[in-house]
């Protein structure tokens, strides 16, 4: 069973991206809502999560773990995270998503999501938010990694 995590070249495009998120929320605020544009709670509300938005990304990132039952893909801190487990009948290729590489959900594969922060909620969803794992974020040459070789040993089907 291995861990893997975000790498730091991941973790500044995803800040990259929070940043012109952040931008273009105050560009259409100030084209579309004018009144609202200069009201100080709005700027501290698109401050306050810019701050916050950039030291989660950077410190809490996410982390897959790979086991002969499938794989476990975690947002946050080993304590404080929300965890999705999914064997590994449940995934049904490999592609991209935009710019990332990575594993596709079967759309009708029962996901187990828990909550660290919450020990007593889990729950099982075939909800369809969560349909693709990304892969190329925790290794640049993900398939001809040590992650790579550990999919094709456990799941063999993705790479016919």
């Amino acid at each position: 069973m291995n861990t893997y995590h975000q790498t730091i070249q991941s973790k500044l495009v995803s800040c990259l991206i929070g940043v012109f998120q952040a931008i273009l929320w105050i560009v259409v605020i100030k084209l579309f809502l004018p009144a609202v544009w200069l009201q100080p709670v709005f700027i501290a509300f698109v401050l306050i999560g810019l701050f916050l938005e950039i030291p989660t990304i950077l410190f809490f990132g996410k982390s897959i773990t790979i086991s002969v039952d499938g794989i476990e893909y975690r947002l946050g801190l080993k304590r404080m995270c929300f965890r999705l487990k999914i064997g590994w009948n449940g995934f049904r290729r490999i592609g991209r998503f935009g710019f990332t590489e990575g594993l596709f959900i079967n759309n009708h594969y029962f996901l187990r999501l828990t909550h660290s922060f919450l020990p007593d909620w889990e729950t099982y969803s075939n909800f369809a938010t969560y349909f693709f794992i990304p892969l190329s974020i925790f290794s640049e040459n993900w398939c001809d990694s040590e992650l790579g070789q550990q999919i094709k040993q456990y799941a063999p089907h993705l790479f016919q």
